[in-house]
């Protein structure tokens, strides 16, 4: 946590709480286009952080509350990549672009398999919560909500064209 304190410019504040969660999104996907699910859905880890500090982090000057970006890399951290259960994992499909339009959730709310909508992930932006899915049987499921995104003109991966 102190390398994430660092990046956002609060190298000195004191850690109160910090969680983090594993999930897969085919947001941050390398491969959106892959044949193998694996490389379409990437694993990744949200890191909420709460200091004693009003200030506003290093965030490009945007003064939001977050989440920001970060290639924060844990020393103390040890592949356990063999260990880690591959084939059930909790998913969100995120989808919109950074300070673009705000997201009606209502026509996304009702697709099959969303078990709750976020707007308040980033200004422009949504993310809908699957749950846990098992994996590569739920990979149609995914296929429909990122469906249902681009239907309604969301990005649904970093390496879009407009995003």
């Amino acid at each position: 946590m102190t390398q994430f304190l660092a990046e956002l410019g609060q190298a000195e504040a004191n850690n109160i709480t910090w969680s983090s969660a594993r999930y897969r999104t085919t947001f941050l996907s390398d491969f959106p286009d892959a044949d193998c699910w694996e490389d379409r859905l990437a694993i990744t880890w949200a890191v909420e952080i709460e200091i004693d500090s009003d200030a506003d982090p290093d965030d490009a000057g945007t003064h939001a509350p977050g989440p920001h970006g970060s290639r924060a890399y844990d020393t103390t951290f040890e592949d356990e990549s063999a260990t880690w259960e591959r084939n059930r994992d909790r998913v969100l499909v995120i989808g919109g672009r950074p300070y673009g339009p705000m997201i009606d959730p209502a026509s996304l709310v009702s697709a099959e398999g969303v078990l709750s909508v976020d707007t308040g992930i980033f200004e422009g932006m949504v993310a809908l919560d699957l749950g846990v899915l098992d994996l590569p049987d739920d990979v149609a499921l995914i296929d429909g909500v990122l469906a249902r995104c681009r239907e309604h003109g969301l990005c649904t991966n970093w390496k879009e064209p407009g995003y």
